[in-house]
């Protein structure tokens, strides 16, 4: 036999006494009787206990006087051989229903529960795989949490949100990288032209009004901002006269002073070029 029924309150009732030692030399015991369906050897009973020492041997010898029955030099346990006995009267007439087919069915009466399954003649657990099983729906089409359908749509990702319009904040100041930018556009402006342009983008937003004031790109309303003064011409007017204007200025000024023909201030007359 590979398995048995261990009744658990008959066996605290009846082993409740028993110390640790006996209670190990016992369920060996049993364990060996209930496989090999025999008796145990009287004569090898410490051995198959794996009993060592007096103490054990002790313990198994123990059981053996309490609990079992020496018939011709092997201990026999009684409620072992019953079990034996009834276990082996089904597994026949299992064995019996197999051959013709499975267990006959049962006629039905008053007593018999309206619920009752239909035998299958297999043993439990080995159901045909054909069979409708419980909780299982017919609808083919169920998939399991996760899965993905072939026929399902994709999910869309959400769109994303548009950007908010704002005003030009009111203490706005030009940023490093705008003023970098602008000085890259506008070849001939100095960072004090920057700086000017700037004020003027200030003002001019700060002053106008309705939805138009607001914008959801600020940086790209400065850079068209500097691309109209470049194309209106404006920034030529910040630009300082170059050297070649300034000598030409002061020989004006030097060949009027020689021909006498006014007094010069020769403050305006730039010692530095």
């Amino acid at each position: 036999m590979n398995y048995y029924e261990h009744h658990l309150g008959d066996y605290a009732k009846d082993t409740g006494h028993l110390s640790m030692m006996e209670h190990g030399a016992y369920r060996i015991l049993l364990d060996r009787y209930y496989s090999t369906e025999r008796g145990i050897q009287a004569d090898q009973a410490h051995r198959l206990a794996r009993a060592r020492s007096d103490e054990e041997c002790r313990a198994v010898d123990v059981v053996l006087e309490e609990f079992f029955e020496l018939v011709d030099g092997v201990w026999l346990h009684r409620r072992v051989e019953r079990e034996i006995v009834s276990a082996n009267k089904r597994i026949s007439a299992a064995q019996e229903n197999g051959k013709k087919g499975g267990r006959p069915p049962k006629k039905p009466n008053s007593s018999d529960s309206v619920t009752q399954q239909k035998p299958t003649g297999l043993s439990p657990g080995s159901d045909s795989e054909t069979q409708p099983k419980a909780h299982q729906s017919p609808d083919t089409n169920l998939q399991s949490p996760g899965e993905k359908r072939e026929d399902a749509p994709a999910a869309q990702p959400p769109a994303p949100k548009a950007a908010r319009a704002t005003r030009l904040p009111t203490d706005w100041r030009l940023p490093d990288t705008w003023m970098s930018w602008a000085l890259l556009e506008q070849p001939s402006w100095t960072p004090d032209d920057a700086l000017r342009v700037a004020d003027s983008f200030r003002d001019y937003w700060a002053a106008k009004g309705g939805a138009d004031a607001r914008k959801v790109d600020w940086e790209a309303t400065w850079r068209n901002w500097v691309r109209r003064e470049k194309s209106s011409g404006l920034s030529r007017t910040h630009q300082a006269p170059s050297r070649q204007d300034r000598y030409a200025a002061d020989a004006a000024i030097i060949r009027d002073l020689a021909r006498g023909k006014t007094e010069i201030d020769m403050g305006t007359i730039d010692a530095t070029r």
